[in-house]
C-alpha cells in the first residue's frame, strides 16, 4: 500500500511538472517539483522508501526528456543517497526550518550537478538535446530559489501522503 500512495504522489507531481514547466518556458527557472520529492523522502531518517521515489521519479523524468536515458535517474538517486547518509550520519538534532532550507539548497544544486555530469558521461541519440555547460550560475540560483517557494506545497502532500500511509498501515495492523 505504501508503493501504490508513493506512485500516486510521484504521478500528481509529474502532472504538475508538467504544467509548470510550460509556464517556465522561455525563461531561466527550470523548477523541478519531482526533485523536491525526492530530497524531502530522503530527509526521512526511518523511511527507506526514498530510493523507489528516487528511482522512479528519474526514470519517468527520463522518459520525458530530451537528454541521455539515465541522467535524472542516476542524479536522484546519488542526491537522495548522499542527502539520507549525511541526516543519519552527521545530523543527530530533529531537522527545523533552516536545517530544511539548507538541506533543499544542497539537494538542488546536486541534482543540477549531477544531472550535468550525467549528461555528459552517458551516452545520447544524435538527436536528442544534450544539456549543456553553458554560464548558467544564473539559472541555478533562480531555480534554487523558485524551488524553495515551491517546496512548501510539494512538503505539504508529503506529510499528507505519510499520513495517509500510517492510517493505511495501523487499519491494516488492526485488521490482522
Amino acid at each position: 500500500m505504501r508503493y501504490i500512495a508513493y506512485t500516486i504522489l510521484i504521478l500528481i507531481l509529474l502532472a504538475l511538472n508538467m504544467e509548470i514547466e510550460h509556464l517556465f518556458y522561455g525563461t531561466p527557472v527550470r523548477l523541478n517539483l519531482l526533485a523536491l520529492l525526492v530530497i524531502f523522502s530522503a530527509l526521512e531518517k526511518k523511511e527507506v522508501g526514498f530510493l523507489f521515489i528516487a528511482f522512479f521519479c528519474g526514470l519517468l523524468l527520463d522518459f520525458y526528456s530530451s537528454g541521455p536515458f539515465g541522467s535524472f535517474l542516476f542524479s536522484f538517486l546519488f542526491t537522495a543517497s548522499l542527502l539520507n547518509w549525511s541526516i543519519k550520519t552527521f545530523w543527530a538534532a530533529e531537522l527545523n526550518f533552516k536545517s530544511i532550507f539548507l538541506f533543499l539548497s544542497v539537494g538542488l544544486l546536486a541534482v543540477e550537478i549531477f544531472l550535468r555530469i550525467f549528461a555528459k558521461i552517458l551516452p545520447h541519440a544524435a538527436f536528442s538535446d544534450v544539456i549543456e555547460f553553458n554560464p548558467v550560475i544564473l539559472r541555478i540560483i533562480f531555480s534554487i530559489i523558485f524551488g524553495l517557494f515551491a517546496s512548501f506545497p510539494v512538503f505539504a502532500l508529503w506529510r499528507f501522503a505519510l499520513k495517509i500511509i500510517i492510517g493505511m498501515e495501523t487499519k491494516r495492523l488492526a485488521l490482522k
